[in-house]
C-alpha cells in the first residue's frame, strides 16, 4: 500500500490482485484492482502460476508495461 499511495505510475496502473488476503486492504484504500485472480490456492506450484507469469513476461516484452512488480 505503501508503494501504490508514494508512486503516482503506480496509482495510475494496472493493479492485480492473486489470492484473497489483499481484497479488504486494497478495496479499504480504494485502490481499483483491474483483474482478481481466485483460482490459486494457498500453496501454488508453478505450473499452477505459469501461464500468468508469462502473460505478464509478454506484456513486458511487447512493451504493454513498463514494469510489473510482485508485492506481497
Amino acid at each position: 500500500l505503501k508503494h501504490l499511495r508514494e508512486h503516482e505510475p503506480a496509482r495510475s496502473g494496472r493493479v492485480e490482485l492473486v489470492g484473497k488476503k489483499g481484497l479488504a486492504a486494497l478495496q479499504f484504500a480504494r485502490i481499483p484492482i483491474a483483474q482478481h485472480h481466485r483460482q490459486f490456492g494457498d500453496k501454488p506450484r508453478y505450473p499452477d502460476v505459469e501461464s500468468l507469469a508469462q502473460s505478464y513476461i509478454d506484456a513486458f516484452s511487447a512493451g504493454d508495461v513498463t514494469a510489473v512488480r510482485v508485492i506481497y
